[in-house]
């Protein structure tokens, strides 16, 4: 399988196939996170980091206590942690949801990587997520260290962040949860244009998409040339500050 060897791959640069290391992986429920639970409860169990489960659960459609449900009975299966957290829907500001979710979600993930002594955080943005964002910053107007969009893995609290599926397009994540016959649950409000993200998810990428197929492959290329020409450039900076300053 592509993605478990990928990933298996990803913990190996880190030193993280090994049983003392603990990974704290965010899971909602949805596919995404799920295709990433079973990849990482995929690796033989001797060489398998101790994976913990941290759920939110943000009150903010019917369907997130069924969500909650669905999560903490999976990870008994699986035999991991689990830990939730409920943002009380009296907490939620009346503008700026999506940015106070985030705010909450990395807050709880912060205290959990204390209280397990967790290594590594992991989160299942992928390649999608990553073309999304990189078209929203355009959009606003950025830097363009922003405008490189996610970031495959950096520096979080007092360990590492992540993301091991962000290579991968959404249309193979579903296909290797069709393939491995996994239950997930649907997020309805995806299909929402009350957020800006579903927006250009849902209307403006399919537009793209239909001038070009490969766009997403085109966005990737493009973070990873103003990435490299960043890195260039940063250097250069460096040399002449150190120069004349």
């Amino acid at each position: 399988m592509i993605l478990l060897g990928q990933i298996e791959a990803l913990l190996e640069r880190y030193n993280l196939l090994n049983n003392e290391k603990k990974v704290i992986i965010a899971v909602s429920g949805g596919v995404d996170s799920i295709v990433l639970l079973h990849l990482m409860q995929s690796i033989a169990s001797h060489k398998r980091p101790k994976l913990i489960v941290a759920h939110i659960n943000h009150e903010l459609r019917p369907e997130s206590v069924k969500e909650e449900k669905f999560v903490r009975t999976l990870s008994k299966q699986y035999d991991v942690s689990f830990y939730s957290y409920t943002w009380e829907k009296s907490k939620h500001p009346k503008s700026g949801i999506e940015e106070a979710a985030r705010t909450v979600r990395y807050r709880f993930l912060k205290e959990l990587m204390d209280k397990e002594n967790a290594d590594v955080v992991m989160t299942a943005h992928h390649q999608d997520d990553q073309v999304e964002t990189i078209l929203m910053k355009l959009t606003r107007g950025s830097t363009l260290e922003q405008m490189t969009g996610i970031k495959s893995e950096q520096s979080f609290h007092k360990g590492r962040l992540i993301r091991p599926l962000l290579s991968f397009s959404k249309e193979s994540i579903y296909r290797y949860a069709e393939s491995e016959a996994l239950n997930y649950m649907e997020d309805q409000s995806n299909h929402s244009l009350d957020y800006t993200r579903n927006r250009f998810r849902n209307r403006i990428i399919p537009l793209l998409k239909e001038e070009n197929p490969q766009f997403n492959q085109h966005m990737t290329q493009f973070k990873l040339d103003l990435e490299d020409l960043l890195a260039i450039a940063s250097s250069t900076i460096h040399q002449e500050f150190d120069e004349f300053v």
